[in-house]
């Protein structure tokens, strides 16, 4: 499985991702984790040098580490919607012109400016 380039594990009631993704699939492309009960994403993303599409939404993922923001760059489509607070600050994205964030903040918080996801 190393030259896998898309993993589709959406629709298993999965809680989390089996661990070791970068280790295992280091061409992985395309992971869609979309329509699970996942409350995170996995930390080893950032390892996935080849990883462009993201699918995560209809999840559980309550927040996104700020670590991760050293994958938004190399990604041209992350999903996090319909997640409980799909929350990623603005100014970790803008380093990436082709990246399509797509987010929906139905927590409590709203984007203001570039800074911050506040109440």
């Amino acid at each position: 499985l190393p030259r896998l380039r898309s993993l589709l594990l959406n629709g298993n009631e999965l809680i989390e991702v089996p661990p070791g993704l970068a280790t295992h699939l280091p061409d992985l492309e395309t992971l869609a984790i979309h329509d699970n009960m996942i409350t995170a994403l996995p930390p080893d993303l950032p390892f996935l040098a080849n990883l462009t599409l993201l699918f995560a939404f209809n999840n559980s993922i309550a927040y996104v580490d700020p670590a991760l923001r050293t994958l938004w760059p190399r990604l041209s489509l992350v999903d996090l919607s319909n997640n409980p607070s799909s929350c990623v600050r603005v100014a970790d994205v803008q380093s990436s012109s082709t990246l399509q964030l797509q987010v929906a903040c139905e927590c409590a918080h709203t984007y203001v400016g570039t800074d911050a996801c506040v109440p």
